[in-house]
């Protein structure tokens, strides 16, 4: 039997095509997994005709409820992070005690947030609008959420995806004791693309924390249009003073107006990019202060005064003294640059009202990710006074010794968690994590009084002096040159908080004994192999007195 060349051709064609139909579909497996974890095209189209479908197809409540359930669930923090576990603390004039409180178990959604301290105990607005109450170490989840119409974002708003650690929020939350009055501010969504700063007031009884009326509105911005997949630079720090409500208002919109730079934090006519002060006998707003990018901390200075953090671009985070008509500059005057470059130039010339810019009280560059501020008061007498200001990206507290309204010096202190809020109850400092975790941060009495930091070691014996150019005494960090060497005898090999050991070091299994410290300091490559540690060539007498002092702590 004999097939035609026509027949074989025919067969031909089919395998190709066939091949050709299995290879496109690969591809376009391949491809669609791609697009969906960089999150390119045509994910956010196909995301769009979701969110679409969702919009324009009525649900039932029942089927809503779930959607709105499973939205909601996908942003609660699943485990705790609790980063730098590390239990004290070393400052230059305070040894510190750090305690950490999981809210996971309290459907704390990750990232954001807000404390304000009432009767003795904290209240905790998470980003999403509900408010806990943190007191004697529990947490508890109060039946209070702020009108922000979370449901209706989730299932109406124009834009998918719905609901990220930036969009959305719910900002801060103050006690008003003299009125027992909650005041918040929040993300408030209207519909399609829509929404609103809001401030609301709700009166509560600080007995048991139930409530006595529904939300008052206070405050309402202009409308923020295709905004709230941004609302993290919305500022929304409010203040209370003198029957006035401070609040900073972001959304620093610019762009080119008339061939010239127009910014709204320089129009003396927006109320964005602004702090407001709010009159709560007949809620009058005044722009109170202008040139502002995204403050998202306020605090009272020396009992009279306001100063507020704010957020600058690449470099140049701000403390500033917030002064009535006062014009900080944004984005005319900076002391950052624009991302990616040396400088900081507008595109265009920029549309002014005045030349007259007020410098800031202080300003960290490089930029630390600056959060809340709080004067200290009752903490301890060491720093009565200072500023402490939180830090998301350098996951420090920044200690600032001030006088006269001059900063003089400033202090990090390495917490190790991106630090979102902080407030002062008595002798405590409870700071909230975008991790999902309270700190409390507590002065270590006894080793105060003892007067005996780990680094007064280095005085004591000499032989310890050629450890401490590398190692230190005091809790490792990320500018850590080497491991610390505090508590060292009886602890696991490799288990520091150091981010830089040699795999050898790290992959060695035992604890740190007499025995084996000998062998390691004097020759590290004979214990393990593929160490980066050098010998130290001790004398015996050093050596001695090396492990004398490693002993005792």
């Amino acid at each position: 039997m004999f097939v035609s060349n026509k027949t074989l051709m025919r067969g031909n064609s089919k395998k190709i095509i066939l091949s050709l139909i299995v290879l496109l579909l690969i591809s376009n497996v391949y491809w669609l997994a791609d697009s969906y974890y960089h999150r390119e095209f045509p994910f956010k189209a196909i995301s769009s005709l979701k969110r679409l479908f969702i919009t324009t197809v009525p649900m039932s409540a029942e089927r809503e409820a779930e959607y709105v359930e499973k939205i909601v669930s996908e942003e609660l923090a699943q485990t705790a992070n609790f980063g730098n576990n590390t239990a004290s603390i070393e400052t230059s004039v305070l040894p510190l005690n750090k305690a950490y409180t999981s809210l996971v178990e309290n459907s704390f959604p990750k990232g954001g947030g807000a404390l304000a301290v009432v009767a003795g105990k904290i209240l905790i607005l998470d980003r999403l609008g509900s408010i806990y109450l943190f007191a004697d170490d529990i947490v508890k989840q109060l039946d209070i959420t702020v009108p922000n119409n979370l449901n209706g974002y989730i299932t109406g708003y124009d834009k998918s995806p719905s609901l990220t650690a930036n969009s959305f929020r719910a900002h801060s939350i103050f006690f008003d004791s003299k009125q027992s009055k909650i005041i918040a501010s929040f993300t408030r969504f209207e519909s399609g693309l829509t929404t609103r700063l809001v401030v609301a007031s709700i009166i509560i009884n600080p007995t048991d924390f139930t409530t006595e009326n529904d939300w008052e509105i206070i405050y309402e911005s202009p409308e923020v249009i295709d905004r709230a997949h941004q609302t993290q630079a919305g500022g929304g720090k409010i203040l209370l003073k003198d029957n006035a409500l401070f609040l900073s208002v972001g959304y620093n919109d610019s762009f080119e107006k008339d061939g010239k730079w127009y910014s709204k934090s320089q129009d003396p006519k927006s109320e964005f990019s602004k702090i407001l002060k709010i009159n709560l006998d007949n809620n009058q707003v005044e722009i109170y202060s202008t040139g502002i990018r995204n403050a998202q901390g306020m605090a009272i200075f020396n009992q009279n005064k306001i100063i507020a953090t704010d957020h600058g671009p690449q470099g140049g985070d701000e403390i500033n003294l917030i002064e009535s008509g006062k014009n900080y500059g944004w984005p005319t005057k900076t002391h950052g640059t624009l991302y990616g470059t040396y400088d900081f130039n507008l595109p265009l010339e920029p549309i002014e009202t005045s030349n007259d810019f007020t410098e800031p009280m202080f300003a960290f560059v490089p930029s630390i990710g600056i959060a809340n501020i709080i004067q200290v008061d009752k903490f301890n007498e060491r720093w009565q006074g200072d500023l402490l200001v939180g830090s998301l990206k350098a996951q420090s507290i920044y200690r600032l010794k001030q006088a006269e309204g001059r900063i003089i010096y400033q202090e990090p202190i390495w917490i190790g968690n991106r630090i979102r809020d902080m407030v002062e109850l008595d002798n405590k400092l409870i700071i909230l994590t975008d991790q999902a975790s309270l700190i409390t941060i507590t002065v270590d009495s006894e080793k105060l009084a003892t007067n005996s930091k780990g680094d007064n070691l280095i005085a004591q014996k000499s032989g310890i002096k050629k450890c401490i150019t590398c190692h230190q005494f005091t809790p490792s960090n990320k500018t850590s040159l080497a491991p610390s060497l505090l508590k060292i005898y009886n602890k696991q090999i490799g288990s520091d908080n150091y981010d830089n050991y040699s795999d050898a070091l790290a992959n060695f299994e035992g604890v740190w004994n007499e025995e084996n410290l000998r062998i390691y300091i004097q020759d590290p490559a004979k214990l393990i192999t593929g160490s980066t540690m050098p010998a130290m060539k001790l004398t015996d007498k050093e050596l001695d007195d090396v492990i004398s002092l490693l002993k005792m702590q």
